[in-house]
């Protein structure tokens, strides 16, 4: 079984996996109320993955976690308002992504005010199940190990469910 991390490196085999189409890259609300879990950048192979809890969102399709992958990442941006705690579920309230010429952007607006923008040559989205998340976190009252163990880690054992890239 794959591990996230392994998806984001490319370590993982995408082979036989069901293609998803489009989504989530031209559905508008495909994203929306997932929760952004984690951003994390490999400089050295200019790759840039994203992790969300898809529990939460309107219209996930399949699984219960998403993995958006940037490769040859020109640009990687986080804007986002000061919290005064010290852990916050950003919720996504927009992904937009905008195909033209040799580069791809996408923007995910989140609640509370944050922002992330990225520059890549691709993006690929993988749809995967993560084993054992037995309840969703509740970020205001359940302590970090109670979040942690509820939620999708890099390090994280998945079965990939389905996938779709921007690439042609």
């Amino acid at each position: 079984m794959s591990r996230t991390e392994d998806l984001l490196s490319g370590i993982a085999s995408t082979d036989g996996v069901p293609d998803l189409g489009t989504y989530p890259f031209h559905e508008p609300d495909a994203l929306r109320e997932a929760h952004l879990l984690d951003v994390r950048i490999e400089a050295v192979s200019a790759r840039v993955g994203l992790l969300f809890d898809l529990r939460h969102a309107i219209d996930f399709g399949p699984g219960n976690t998403g993995v958006l992958i940037a490769a040859g990442v020109t640009e990687c941006s986080w804007v986002a308002e000061p919290q005064s705690t010290g852990r916050t579920a950003w919720t996504v309230m927009g992904f937009d992504v905008h195909v033209g010429g040799a580069f791809v952007d996408a923007d995910v607006f989140c609640f509370p005010k944050a922002r992330l923008t990225i520059t890549a040559s691709r993006f690929d989205y993988l749809a995967v199940d993560v084993e054992d998340l037995t309840k969703v976190a509740d970020h205001g009252l359940d302590s970090e190990e109670a979040i942690r163990a509820n939620l999708a880690q890099w390090s994280s054992p998945v079965r990939l469910l389905g996938k779709s890239s921007t690439a042609g």
